[in-house]
C-alpha cells in the first residue's frame, strides 16, 4: 500500500487549522493561508479542498467603508478574508 502524500498534506493542514481555532484566544495570523484568503470564494474552494464543510459565507457591506468578509465551516472554524492590514486569519466560533 502506498501513501497518497497529497490527501496527507490536506489533512494536516485541515487539522493544523482546526487546532489553531480552538486553541488561540481571539484569533492567530497563520502565513501559509493568506494566498488563498483574496475573496471569500476563494477561501471557500480552498476549505473545501482541504476536507472542510462550508457553514456560512458572509461578504457583506451593512454601511459604507465597513466590509465584513469571513467563512464559516460547520465545525466553526472561521477563516477571514484579507483586509485591513488583517491577513490569514482564523479564530473559532464560541458557543
Amino acid at each position: 500500500m502506498s501513501i497518497d502524500h497529497e490527501v496527507l498534506r490536506r489533512y494536516l493542514r485541515k487539522c493544523e487549522l482546526e487546532y489553531i481555532a480552538e486553541h488561540s484566544d481571539g484569533g492567530e495570523t497563520i502565513g501559509w493561508i493568506v494566498p488563498y484568503c483574496g475573496t471569500v470564494e476563494q477561501i471557500a474552494a480552498f476549505l473545501r479542498g482541504l476536507g472542510f464543510h462550508i457553514k456560512t459565507v458572509v461578504d457583506e457591506e451593512p454601511c459604507p467603508g465597513e466590509r465584513h468578509q469571513w467563512v464559516e465551516t460547520t465545525s466553526g472554524v472561521l477563516v477571514y478574508a484579507n483586509q485591513g492590514g488583517v491577513n490569514g486569519l482564523v479564530s473559532k466560533t464560541r458557543a
